[in-house]
């Protein structure tokens, strides 16, 4: 179908990309970065008009088809939420970057395989199967926030 149609891309699929996330904060920015994707790309000024992101589900705007177990995701962000301070606090945060214009891309969450605390990122990047060399280390400019990438040059190597 989407060969019919001529569509490609990371919307229509081509570009997918998984990245192992942290529990607390990390998990809390990878949120952030989710939802304001199609306020990035221009789509929409605001996460609450796009009706597919989980903005909506999360700040208490969504009614049907519901799929965030929420349960799940206040375990995940740790101490000092419950789903009423969650909805309040996500939805200042976003307001807060989208008027702030913080909607820069970043390379820590479209190009490594996992991001949190160091302890994190280097047990996860022992872990990964099927990769040539997986280097960890501190996210540029951001305290606290480790990386696990795929090293580039390993390809070039190899295709030489």
């Amino acid at each position: 179908n989407l060969r019919k149609k001529t569509r490609s891309g990371a919307f229509w699929g081509d570009r997918y990309h998984a990245v192992m996330v942290d529990t607390g904060d990390y998990l809390w920015r990878c949120m952030k970065y989710i939802d304001l994707n199609m306020v990035r790309a221009g789509k929409v000024s605001h996460p609450q008009d796009w009706e597919w992101c989980g903005y909506r589900e999360i700040v208490g705007l969504k009614r049907r088809n519901r799929l965030i177990d929420f349960d799940a995701l206040l375990s995940a962000l740790g101490e000092g939420y419950a789903l009423g301070s969650l909805r309040a606090a996500y939805s200042e945060a976003i307001q807060n970057a989208v008027e702030m214009k913080e909607l820069a891309r970043e390379p820590m969450w479209t190009e490594s395989l996992a991001v949190g605390a160091e302890s994190f990122a280097e047990n996860i990047g022992r872990r990964i199967p099927n990769r040539m060399h997986v280097s960890v280390y501190p996210a540029s400019g951001r305290e606290g926030l480790w990386v696990a990438r795929e090293a580039r040059a390993e390809y070039g190597a190899i295709l030489g």
